[in-house]
């Protein structure tokens, strides 16, 4: 190669895919001839997402805490709680655990509801 110059690109600071998932850098090259020409190419640089951030649980009740109390004559389909699953390392979370009665139930839709036989689906 005459005249080549050659540049070795290094990353430097936190890499944290949350904050940012991909990187473009435009490199431009330009001759210093009498009608200078130039050319360019971008590098991409996409940085993969790993299990670095536990799940967040929120849980909302009517009484603003984690815990309430259903009185016995409450009628089915009474509100008990809003549960909210974030987790920053995946854009949805399809399923979770729940434990309920020391029963584990693994839920992947929306809700899941408890009968009067203590039991859920």
């Amino acid at each position: 190669m005459y005249g080549g110059v050659v540049w070795l690109v290094t990353w430097q600071g936190v890499v944290d895919h949350e904050k940012a998932s991909i990187y473009h850098m435009v490199v431009v090259a330009r001759d210093q001839g009498h009608d200078p020409l130039s050319s360019e190419a971008t590098v991409v640089v996409r940085i993969d997402d790993i299990n670095d951030n536990a799940p967040s649980v929120t849980i909302r009740t009517l009484h603003g805490s984690t815990s309430t109390e259903l009185p016995e004559s409450s009628a089915v389909g009474s509100f008990v709680a809003h549960v909210s699953v974030l987790d920053q390392d995946s854009a949805v979370v399809d399923r979770y655990l729940a434990m309920v009665n020391q029963k584990l139930l693994l839920v992947n839709h929306d809700s899941f509801v408890v009968d009067q036989d203590k039991t859920f689906r």
